[in-house]
């Protein structure tokens, strides 16, 4: 037999046999399709929070304090936030000044700057909560503290009058700047500037400086917002101005 026969031979098994690993592998999926990987199940609190903003958004109240109400209790600063506003703009839902002032002191507990200048106001006003000027200063410096421009302009004031706090011009200067710094609305920062004119022209009249002394004597004669009129004391300004005034050489 030749070589090449005797090669056939022995190669005949081999082939046998591949042929039948590949005809049963023929009906095998050597790939087979994964299963298919579960919906993650929906939040229910924020399905609830989404639906409760929806109804806010379009001046609903009534219907979105229910959703709301749920999700502040259980600690959603938002919700807390949006149910304290609902309490105040009577849309569909009576104001109640105590229950926004408890839900701006929950908020403002949880660190909301926003909140805690409203609950300020709570105590300045003396709605929802007993009259203190005292307690609003104290929220209102948290508030100016976690970056609220509003709760900076509120603490000016406060030391420009002397409400709750020592009075100072100088720290009236300070936090009126700061809220002008934090960009306060444009339609406030009018009055800001006003208030701070006013405690810069204290501070530097009671430096001796003449012309803050004769500014300040104008708006005290005049009563020009924000100094109530003072006759009295707009004369007597002038008198210091006029003492210290560098005479025309």
């Amino acid at each position: 037999m030749s070589n090449f026969g005797y090669r056939a031979l022995k190669l005949a098994p081999a082939a046998v046999l591949t042929a039948a690993l590949l005809t049963a592998l023929a009906g095998c999926d050597s790939n087979p399709p994964r299963p298919a990987v579960a919906a993650a199940p929906a939040d229910p609190a924020r399905a609830a929070l989404a639906e409760a903003e929806r109804a806010y958004g379009a001046q609903d109240d009534a219907r979105a304090l229910p959703l709301y109400l749920p999700l502040a209790r259980a600690g959603n600063a938002d919700a807390q936030f949006r149910v304290a506003r609902i309490y105040t703009r009577n849309k569909g839902v009576a104001p109640n000044a105590v229950e926004a002032c408890n839900w701006w002191e929950t908020a403002a507990n949880g660190g909301e700057p926003i909140a805690a200048t409203n609950y300020g106001l709570c105590y300045e006003s003396g709605k929802g909560r007993g009259q203190s000027y005292p307690a609003a200063a104290q929220w209102y410096r948290r508030a100016a503290d976690g970056g609220n421009a509003y709760g900076m302009y509120n603490l000016g004031l406060a030391y420009e009058y002397g409400r709750g706090v020592t009075q100072s011009f100088d720290n009236a200067m300070l936090w009126l700047q700061r809220a002008l710094d934090a960009r306060i609305d444009s339609s406030d920062a009018a009055d800001v500037m006003r208030h701070l004119k006013r405690a810069r022209n204290n501070v530097e009249a009671a430096r001796g400086d003449p012309q803050a002394q004769y500014d300040l004597a104008i708006d005290l004669f005049n009563g020009h917002s924000p100094e109530v009129k003072d006759e009295r004391r707009a004369v007597a300004m002038m008198r210091e101005a006029a003492k210290t005034a560098t005479p025309p050489r």
